[in-house]
């Protein structure tokens, strides 16, 4: 008998350790799905603030003084009035967390790129001047470090996202001229 309820505790042992090994693992999953949705959520929130918010409106209040997405102007062809500088250097502190949240996982990377991108890479781009001057003012080169690496990544994205669209029309041209298809 005892033999008999040794074998019946070990089941009962087994099958209470799967369960909770299975139940781990729900869990598991369904914290790293709210986490993904979270964080997607919180990626279209902030977004949404670059793109129809208050940011919007500094941005405007920049760019009616400097085209930053203009490839021949930056920071060094405008002068800015002091109010102008400050509006600046609060966008550019905004990109910076914005990035920082990026790096940490708290913001889809995917989703602020396709939102965001032509604005990150064109205000870097733009302010390089401005930052290399507070750099060299603070003597780090800390400041705005993650605007920068993420304005290069995403460059670096879009460079190879033309590639891959200039190549993928020259093949479709190609296939309209191959002979014997009957079209062009």
């Amino acid at each position: 008998m005892a033999a008999q309820d040794l074998v019946w505790t070990q089941m009962v042992n087994t099958i209470t350790l799967v369960v909770l090994a299975i139940t781990g693992a729900l869990m598991w999953y369904q914290i790293r799905s709210n986490h993904d949705w979270n964080r997607r959520k919180e990626t279209a929130e902030r977004l949404s603030f670059i793109i129809l918010g208050p940011f919007v409106e500094l941005r405007r209040r920049l760019e009616q003084k400097a085209d930053v997405y203009d490839p021949h102007a930056d920071y060094s062809t405008v002068q800015l009035t002091p109010d102008e500088q400050r509006l600046l250097r609060d966008l550019l502190n905004y990109l910076e967390q914005l990035c920082i949240d990026i790096k940490n996982n708290l913001i889809d990377d995917d989703l602020a790129f396709d939102s965001a991108s032509l604005v990150v890479i064109g205000y870097w781009r733009w302010a390089r001047p401005y930052v290399a001057e507070v750099r060299k003012k603070i003597g780090t080169e800390e400041v705005l470090e993650n605007l920068e690496e993420t304005a290069a990544r995403w460059d670096a994205r879009e460079q190879a996202n033309r590639e891959r669209r200039e190549l993928l029309e020259e093949e479709k041209r190609r296939k309209r001229i191959m002979p014997g298809k009957g079209r062009l």
